[in-house]
């Protein structure tokens, strides 16, 4: 974050930056093992939580335009997806 905001300032830009969120939601398909919350990408809701109040702090909030999590593969229920939509909307609306 730091380097987009510095690089951003020195060109005189606005990015459009996007975080890839940590959902605690897991599921049991193949890959399941890798999925919610110990998963090794993506932020957890306290970092971005900081990542936001940051850009609030430099005035660039309105740059934050993507939100993206990566549920998994090869899940076979539609119940997982559900609870995971309904996980992001949740933290979506409440930023």
């Amino acid at each position: 974050l730091d380097l987009a905001i510095a690089c951003s300032s020195a060109l005189g830009i606005s990015p459009n930056l996007g975080v890839r969120l940590k959902l605690n939601t897991r599921h049991d398909g193949h890959w399941g093992s890798t999925s919610g919350y110990t998963s090794k990408f993506g932020l957890k809701v306290g970092q971005l939580l900081k990542l936001v109040a940051r850009l609030k702090e430099e005035k660039m909030l309105s740059c934050l335009t993507l939100l993206h999590f990566h549920l998994g593969s090869q899940i076979d229920e539609i119940s997982v997806v559900k609870s995971a939509m309904r996980e992001a909307c949740s933290l979506f609306c409440e930023l």
